[in-house]
């Protein structure tokens, strides 16, 4: 009786950690990005610059809010060195959460270096919208 409990406990602590391990491996950030009040803006109005965006190199399992407005639906994502050369893309879908739209995506930019670059995200079927970068 004793070695059976011993061996649940130990196939629990087992599937435990593998679950664990795959939920979120080691070296995973957590990072987010808040568009909701960098609108696209139209017009001669404009508001000061906002500082360009801030991600870590590394894998990022990464939350956008987006521009107040958006809709849910399928998005396409893209980090860019420079127009039409991306260093990393996607596509997700966004969903209504907390008043707002999130997109949520994990993101491999441990090949990234430092610098300044360029988060383009579109609502599929629309054009791109651009954002100032910043890997730290």
């Amino acid at each position: 009786m004793a070695v059976a409990v011993v061996l649940v406990i130990g196939l629990a602590l087992f599937a435990w950690s593998e679950r664990r391990h795959l939920t979120r491996p080691e070296g995973v950030q957590v990072a987010t990005l808040d568009l909701t009040h960098r609108g696209i803006l139209r017009g001669e109005e404009s508001g000061p610059p906002k500082p360009p965006l801030e991600l870590s190199a590394g894998l990022l399992e990464l939350t956008i809010y987006l521009p107040v407005g958006s809709e849910s639906g399928d998005y396409d994502l893209q980090i860019l060195k420079q127009v039409g050369e991306p260093l990393w893309s996607g596509e997700g879908q966004a969903k209504a959460e907390n008043q707002g739209t999130a997109l949520r995506f994990k993101v491999d930019l441990s090949e990234a270096k430092p610098g300044s670059y360029l988060l383009a995200i579109r609502r599929r079927g629309w054009d791109w919208a651009y954002y100032p970068l910043v890997i730290r």
